[in-house]
């Protein structure tokens, strides 16, 4: 696919041809960035007339970010994939459009990993227009994003097989997992970096009800595959990888749903992200602690309201330094025009310590649906987080904007903060909806047991009560004006703010 990039200010003009049909798209970086100390902060959006998406991105040596982008149309599983690199501070330096073989379309590009410091894959999907058959695409790159070649695989999927998660094994062979739907009976493919299959199972599955192979983790040291399967009963199988039999089959927590896996604090145990259900169809971002040998060392589950779901995906979980960086969308929900809801969604990430203590929590953004797709813990202490940004005024339908947050390791960025007043600074209790005509809501996530004040202009106290969770508070027979809550809890919690009653 010929193409032409012009670049200028960091406003990306990209104009190509695809099959005898010429599309032109403006695609604009906007945002501003800030420096701290060693950390740089930045907001960016990624925006076309298109509906775009970014699921995965990489560090490079020099602290620049490689993302993935897709931009086309939801609906007809149809897209053009970039590559987009963006310095520390986030302007944009560089690009690729990524050709895909002729009588196949994109269909997403689901991993970015390293695979030396100059060198790096791309993974997605392509489908075949004749007989929506799937192969997965292998692009290698460099850190200019010169790409060596992209390779279609030397084998295909069925139609009727939904792909589950990818896995890079330390020897560089690449492993694809999912679920045939016509019986609901597993698959496991190995495959060389060019594509070529180098072996493969198909596991026919007993179980009375349908299930889904989710996530798959390599234990290197004791030559095994761990397959992770979704929805009850909540089994994994333990299989050996020289065979891809299955050893062992063993259970894990019944409520938790899996996504994928990653590593963990030392060698002997790892993390399998997912979700916690929790009763009343709500869910909770949750990851199990596991040993090498499939036992469940422990569940940790966050839950930002109890009566309120937060949604994460498989890619919304880093680790650097021993400290977790964790994320979600607050206030979200599927429903049957998924992903284009009509609902106010906020980024929550969480830092974690070592020991599972809550180091901070942030609430961003939140006027319309944010949605996170990948959190990426940086070398600098900080994080990256890319999701949507769905707007369901925007002029132009059915369109998701790619957004870019860059946060330092308190988690601050330059647009959190407009002045420096003890009000201005980050929170990390969401407040909401601020002005507040009659109720407001005060999400606790992480904490809870906390006691809340308000005081109204003259300094008089008019709300005290305990939060022993997140909760609602009624201000109907408050007069309007201006008010300031302060929130106190256990080991020096304090947070203060303003409200204004309309």
């Amino acid at each position: 696919m010929p193409g032409f990039i012009f670049r200028k200010k960091g406003v990306l003009l990209n104009t190509f041809f695809s099959r005898n049909l010429k599309v032109s798209c403006l695609i604009l970086f906007t945002g501003l960035f800030s420096v701290i100390g060693t950390s740089q902060t930045y907001e960016k959006i990624f925006r076309t007339e298109h509906d775009d998406i970014s699921e995965d991105a990489v560090e490079l040596p020099d602290n620049s970010i490689i993302i993935s982008i897709t931009s086309g149309n939801f609906y007809e599983d149809n897209y053009q994939g970039y590559l987009y690199k963006l310095s520390p501070s986030g302007l944009l330096i560089d690009s690729t459009i990524i050709d895909i073989e002729e009588n196949y379309n994109l269909m997403d590009i689901d991993n970015v990993y390293k695979i030396s410091d100059t060198s790096y894959i791309a993974i997605g999907e392509c489908k075949n227009n004749f007989n929506d058959s799937t192969k997965i695409l292998i692009i290698h790159f460099d850190s200019d994003l010169t790409i060596y070649y992209n390779a279609l695989s030397d084998f295909s999927f069925p139609d009727s097989y939904n792909l589950g998660n990818n896995l890079l094994n330390n020897d560089k062979t690449i492993v694809s997992i999912g679920t045939d739907f016509n019986e609901y009976n597993q698959f496991l493919y190995e495959y060389d970096l060019y594509g070529n299959l180098i072996n493969h199972k198909y596991y026919i599955d007993t179980n009375f009800s349908p299930r889904f192979a989710n996530a798959v983790k390599e234990i290197e040291s004791l030559n095994k595959y761990h397959l992770y399967l979704a929805a009850f009963p909540q089994d994994f199988w333990i299989i050996d990888k020289q065979t891809l039999e299955i050893d062992t089959v063993l259970d894990y927590t019944e409520t938790f749903y899996p996504w994928d896996n990653s590593n963990g604090f030392n060698n002997n145990s790892y993390f399998t992200i997912g979700r916690n259900y929790i009763g009343n169809s709500i869910t909770a971002p949750a990851f199990l602690e596991m040993d090498n040998y499939g036992n469940v060392l422990n569940m940790h589950s966050y839950t930002a309201s109890p009566d309120t779901n937060s949604g994460n995906t498989n890619k919304s979980f880093d680790i650097y330094n021993n400290k977790i960086y964790f994320g979600a969308a607050y206030n979200y929900e599927v429903t049957g025009s998924y992903p284009f809801v009509e609902r106010r969604q906020w980024l929550w990430l969480n830092r974690i310590n070592d020991d599972y203590s809550v180091s901070w929590q942030r609430f961003y953004k939140g006027e319309v649906n944010y949605m996170p797709y990948k959190i990426l813990a940086t070398s600098d202490g900080g994080a990256l987080i890319l999701s949507t940004k769905y707007d369901w005024n925007d002029s132009i339908p059915l369109q998701r904007d790619v957004h870019i947050l860059k946060v330092d390791s308190t988690g601050w960025y330059e647009g959190l903060q407009t002045g420096i007043t003890e009000y201005d600074k980050p929170k990390q209790i969401l407040v909401y909806p601020n002005p507040v005509k009659d109720k407001v809501i005060f999400v606790l996530g992480l904490y809870d047991n906390l006691n809340l004040s308000i005081y109204n202009s003259n300094g008089q106290c008019v709300i005290r009560q305990k939060l022993p969770h997140s909760q609602t508070i009624n201000m109907s027979h408050l007069p309007k004006g201006l008010y300031v809550y302060i929130i106190i809890g256990k080991d020096g919690f304090f947070e203060k703010g303003r409200l204004i009653k309309q």
